[in-house]
């Protein structure tokens, strides 16, 4: 196996056991979602980055960070061409800016400790604050709301059914 086929696999186990551990009914469990959603599309986005790298199409494979919407620029510069079949075509229309947008909140919620001094913000892991005596858990249940769920699932969902058919053309055309 490669390291991209890696990653893609990897991106679909995390997107089903996102959706096993997605329950509406129960708010509490939106964090645990929204990391295996999260994982899912920076994994997805690997995969197909260091596909098109190992293919010689882009210069830089990708890196050690958790956050990704940089990398839609990459994938969304390719030139257009009319040929809807044109699987470089077919990335640079997939990643819209209402799709940017959710991967942006995506890593917006990336969890990371704060500098000194400065608040911990909301993630989908560690406890955040909303001042400094005011701490909360991403598993409260009004952390994450319901419309903020439908973007992220529907940017998951997306991403890997997507990013899938391009990544299995790409191994047919560069094996």
């Amino acid at each position: 196996m490669t390291l991209p086929q890696a990653w893609m696999q990897q991106a679909e186990s995390d997107f089903r056991t996102a959706q096993r551990v997605d329950n509406d009914d129960d708010p509490r469990t939106h964090c645990q979602a929204i990391s295996k959603y999260q994982q899912c599309v920076e994994k997805s986005i690997k995969s197909l980055l260091d596909k098109l790298y190992s293919a010689g199409l882009i210069r830089s494979p990708s890196d050690r960070s958790h956050r990704v919407a940089r990398y839609a620029a990459v994938l969304s510069a390719f030139p257009s061409t009319r040929d809807s079949r044109n699987l470089l075509n077919q990335l640079r229309h997939l990643f819209t800016d209402s799709l940017v947008e959710q991967i942006n909140l995506l890593d917006s919620l990336v969890p990371e400790f704060p500098a000194p001094g400065i608040l911990a913000r909301r993630n989908h892991e560690y406890p955040f604050q909303q001042s400094l005596a005011d701490w909360r858990a991403p598993s409260d249940d009004d952390a994450f709301t319901s419309s903020e769920m439908k973007r992220i699932r529907n940017c998951a969902g997306t991403l890997v059914r997507r990013l899938r058919q391009i990544f299995d053309a790409l191994e047919l055309l560069y094996p």
